[in-house]
């Protein structure tokens, strides 16, 4: 299959992946999907469209198919929590050591380029490095997916806490203010469970100058500030008594793809 093909196909599983978050299935062609990501001699063109690795798509196809067994041993009264876990727990697994490895590659392209006084392929070198930082941005984002499959959308949740934080740092490797066109969807996740002192944080970020589509990135803000505004009205719970609303992010009826 030439290039070209490849990386239209590419746009097409970004846009179908990325737009499922907020439905309780796995995308139709989440098989074919898995079987395109996974071939090797796709990698580059897929990459390309993508904007990231390829495993981080590969990765939320298995967290979505998850969210779709809890959703459905729920409904007919048989979730086992220790299913529940055992089942998550590799891809939890893959997801931490994407995240270190990709993390090694990124320290390592740091010190190359630092000890390197070639200038002619500049470009070159930007452009695998912001392959590498959307990577990290995107894992750090997919985690938080996870804890919110497993445990809810619970801000105070230290798990979630942990990796909201952990995704907000990861946006200091952004060495090109111009890539942050391509953060939409990590952003929107994280910014729906953050706590009330990453707000500003997050406020910055989606309005960040050098945004080209700032007019889909204003709408999320809006939307996000509402979202922000019930949750931080709203009482805190009995213990032991989880709402429905609390196990899904917030209700986007806007594509965050």
């Amino acid at each position: 299959m030439e290039s070209a093909k490849v990386f239209l196909i590419g746009c097409i599983i970004r846009f179908d992946i990325l737009s499922s978050l907020t439905e309780n299935t796995v995308p139709a062609l989440s098989g074919r999907y898995q079987q395109l990501l996974h071939t090797s001699s796709y990698r580059l063109p897929l990459q390309a469209a993508l904007q990231c690795r390829t495993w981080i798509f590969s990765t939320l196809l298995d967290i979505y198919s998850l969210r779709e067994w809890r959703e459905r041993k729920e409904a007919e009264g048989m979730l086992s929590l220790r299913e529940l876990i055992s089942k998550a727990f590799p891809i939890k697994k893959t997801l931490e050591r994407g995240i270190c490895l990709n993390m090694e590659e990124i320290n390592i392209f740091k010190q190359n380029l630092e000890g390197s006084s070639d200038c002619t392929n500049i470009g070159s070198q930007q452009s695998d490095y912001n392959m590498l930082a959307a990577t990290h941005i995107f894992a750090c984002s997919v985690s938080i997916f996870l804890e919110v499959v497993l445990s809810g959308a619970l801000p105070k949740l230290p798990e979630i806490q942990h990796e909201v934080g952990r995704a907000l740092e990861s946006y200091s490797y952004i060495h090109d203010p111009d890539f942050m066109n391509v953060f939409h969807w990590p952003l929107c996740v994280a910014a729906s469970v953050a706590e009330l002192d990453h707000y500003d944080s997050f406020r910055s970020l989606l309005s960040s100058p050098n945004i080209a589509w700032i007019g889909a990135f204003r709408e999320s803000l809006e939307r996000l500030e509402e979202h922000w505004r019930v949750s931080t009205n709203m009482k805190t719970t009995e213990a032991g008594v989880e709402p429905a609303w609390t196990r899904k992010f917030m209700a986007w009826d806007i594509l965050i793809a």
